[in-house]
């Protein structure tokens, strides 16, 4: 089983909804930590805690025919990777604290898999891959 954190933006080239990070990362990136409220100190002190425990993924794109362009895969938890989804779970309420809904999917199809470690997997959306913002 596979886990995923979604927002109601879209990525056009996944065709997918976005995770948590975008949202985090931009959130972050409108103040200094040391001028803003703790929610943002609280997000930035989560992205550092992913960023030290969980790989970036080298490949996120896979090149379809030549009419259907580049498409891009999205991430998502393995089920047994308890500590990054504790904190997935953090910085989802942290989003939302800041007006940003979130919403969990879980799926054992999550689509083809593009890349994977212990904790996760880059997988590439089929038509069937579930939707929760509209």
């Amino acid at each position: 089983m596979y886990i995923r954190f979604v927002t109601p933006s879209r990525d056009a080239r996944a065709r997918a909804e976005i995770g948590l990070f975008g949202p985090a990362y931009d959130l972050r990136g409108q103040y200094r930590p040391s001028d803003a409220p703790w929610q943002v100190h609280e997000i930035h002190r989560e992205i550092c805690w992913f960023d030290r425990h969980l790989a970036v993924p080298p490949e996120f794109t896979v090149q379809r025919a030549r009419h259907r362009g580049q498409r891009n895969g999205i991430c998502w938890f393995r089920d047994r990777a308890g500590a990054p989804i504790g904190h997935a779970w953090y910085l989802a309420w942290l989003l939302e604290e800041m007006g940003v809904p979130v919403r969990q999917i879980r799926s054992d199809a999550p689509g083809t898999i593009l890349w994977s470690d212990a904790d996760q997997i880059v997988a590439l959306p089929d038509r069937d891959h579930p939707r929760l913002f509209h």
